[in-house]
């Protein structure tokens, strides 16, 4: 039986992988853009008091795991993050402990079941690429998505590590 033969109950063991060893999560002074999509894609942070609740969650979860957000944007579906190591800590970590807390924070605004999708995708950054880009794009996603003018003005998005002036770049 060829690979492609599978039965399906042996498909699962055989997924790719998607993670980089996990010592590369580790690495101070390494910066990841993360995307973390809600299950299903629903539109869980239309509502914008859930979306501060989590927000104010990923605030705590950074200092509780020594992690440098240095910008955040959610979208309805999803939510972008651009997050540095900065101690003995795990990007992997933070985003599991992220997740599982703003899961139970969703259960109190009505959303049942888990809030994201099962996994999440993450690009560590290359020495080639800057920060400043990774951060105009994930401060510009509302302004590209049509739901504000200028990046300034969306409610659901920052940074705890810098202050944003506009203009920033």
């Amino acid at each position: 039986m060829g690979n492609g033969d599978m039965l399906p109950e042996h498909k699962a063991l055989h997924r790719k992988k998607i993670r980089l060893d996990s010592d590369m999560y580790k690495r101070t002074g390494m910066i990841a853009f993360l995307t973390i999509a809600t299950r299903g894609r629903m539109a869980a942070f239309a509502n914008h008091a859930l979306a501060n609740a989590c927000i104010d969650t990923l605030k705590k979860q950074a200092t509780t795991d020594n992690i440098g957000v240095v910008a955040y944007c959610f979208m309805p579906d999803h939510v972008y993050i651009l997050a540095s190591v900065e101690g003995d800590t795990s990007v992997t970590r933070f985003v599991q402990q992220f997740k599982g807390r703003t899961t139970r924070i969703a259960w109190s605004y009505g959303v049942s079941g888990t809030l994201w999708q099962r996994s999440f995708h993450d690009h560590i950054l290359r020495e080639a690429e800057t920060t400043e880009s990774y951060i105009q794009y994930v401060l510009q996603n509302p302004v590209r998505r049509q739901l504000t003018e200028m990046w300034w003005d969306y409610p659901l998005s920052g940074s705890c590590t810098m202050d944003l002036e506009e203009p920033f770049w």
